[in-house]
Parts: structure tokens; sequence; C-alpha cells
């Protein structure tokens, strides 16, 4: 089956990927609908970066990003956007202007984000981090989990939680962070295997990440970090994770999956 995409579209200074390029209202607003026309299905709008160069910043830092451009984004592109946001005060700020996808990196680790999208019905995307980051994606550069059983479980122990928090599984889909505390060989698993060993949707966010540079034992390719970038190279990660059984991907260049199944 076809993969659905995520477009992404990051409102930040300081993103890994873009450097800040769409930190304008309009140029966003042109980025957005580029992403649609190349084939996105969503659009996750995220404004705090959460690469290891970057310190967190508050809810209050995220909503001053979001507000020029979110409210503008929910009235032109209704049904499209998800909100990449771990902060419950961004959350509750934005179900003022639309009804967004919640795409939570901390696994809705705030409990008032579990009221909120149990009250608002929300489809939710639960991320996973090494419990030891303890809800914050930055901090979650500091480990290395290689234990593939123990995102496994840990990923379905939080989502279990969430049901009985009143959160429905079919408003669940599970995403297994690759890159957030992970070494590079789980990454590649997780990549291959993990979709396959979960009852639940899942997306893949794997898009130009730091891995691809990287082999399935964890060396470090000759160009490894130029190989990332390519299109080929995120190509063969979005076939892994299809092959495992993916539904959604994360993805920079949708145009660039066009012919994937």
């Amino acid at each position: 089956m076809k993969p659905l995409l995520f477009g992404i579209l990051n409102y930040t200074p300081d993103s890994f990927f873009d450097g800040g390029k769409n930190f304008a209202v309009e140029s966003a607003i042109v980025a957005t609908q580029k992403l649609l026309d190349d084939g996105a299905s969503y659009i996750d709008v995220g404004a705090e970066a959460t690469n290891p160069f970057v310190s967190p910043i508050t809810a209050s830092q995220e909503i001053e990003r979001l507000s020029p451009i979110l409210p503008t984004l929910f009235e032109k592109f209704p049904g499209k956007i998800s909100l990449d946001t771990y902060h419950s005060q961004t959350l509750e700020w934005a179900l003022q202007f639309g009804k967004p996808i919640l795409n939570d990196v901390s696994g809705l680790a705030d409990p008032e984000m579990v009221s909120l999208a149990v009250e608002h019905t929300l489809m939710c995307i639960v991320g996973h981090l090494p419990p030891e980051a303890e809800g914050v994606p930055v901090n979650s550069h500091n480990f290395k989990m290689d234990d593939f059983n123990q995102v496994v479980s840990q990923s379905l122990q939080r989502v279990q939680e969430l049901q009985k928090a009143g959160i429905a599984k079919q408003h669940i889909i599970l995403d297994p962070n690759i890159g957030f505390g992970k070494s590079m060989q789980l990454n590649w698993q997780l990549l291959k295997e993990f979709a396959a060993a979960v009852s639940y949707p899942v997306m893949v966010g794997a898009s130009h990440k730091r891995f691809l540079g990287y082999d399935e034992l964890g060396n470090d390719k000759p160009s490894g970090q130029e190989l990332r970038h390519t299109q080929a190279q995120n190509l063969l990660a979005a076939k892994y994770a299809v092959i495992s059984g993916a539904q959604f991907l994360r993805v920079h260049e949708p145009q660039w999956y066009k012919n994937l199944a």
C-alpha cells in the first residue's frame, strides 16, 4: 500500500535541514502549498528544532513563533495540518484556530496533553524517547539505546496507558523516533522492523537524518554526511520502512517518493 506523506514545514530559525529558510509568513505559505502539490497528504508544522545542537524553547516562545503563521495555515489548508509539539500550552492555543493532528515526539508525556487529546478526539502520533530524556526531545541525544525489543515494549506500554486514559486505539499512530537517543545500528533496525513488530499504524521520519550516512553496523560511510542528503539514500530508507509496514512517512521532499509503493 502506498504510504501517506507528511511534508515537513520547519518554522524555526535553527532547523538542521533548511537553516530557517521558511521562517517568514509568505515563505511558509508558499512552502506549504509546494509540499502539498508535490504529494504530501499532510503538513507537519514545527516551531522547535530538536537536533543535538540546539536548546529547548518554552511553550511561550513556541507560540510566539507560530502565531504569525499557524492560524493562516489552518484557514488556507483545512484538515491538512499536523502540529509538531510536546507543549500542551501550544496545543491548547492552536485549538482556537483549528483541529490538528498532534505529533508529539515525547509520547504525550505532559498529562495535560493527554487531556486535550481526549477532549478534542485528536489523531495522535506518539513518539518514543529514552525514559532518561524525561519527555524532552533534545535530552534524548545524551543517550544511546541499542535494544530493539526495549523500544517496542516501551512504545506499546505507552500507547496502552494512553488508551486507558481515553485516547481511542484508532486515533493512535506510533513513531519509533529514529534518531532520538538510539544507536546507529538500532536506527537501521527500527527502520526495517519496527512497523512489523507493533499492531498500530506507524509513521517513520528518517528524512536526511544523520544515521543515513552510516552503514547498518554503525560505521561511517565514505562521504556519509553527503550521502544522507541524496534522493537515493532517502528512498532506500523509505522502502525499508514501507516493506516493514509503515503507513506514513515524514519527509522533506514529497516529490522524491511519488513512485514509492
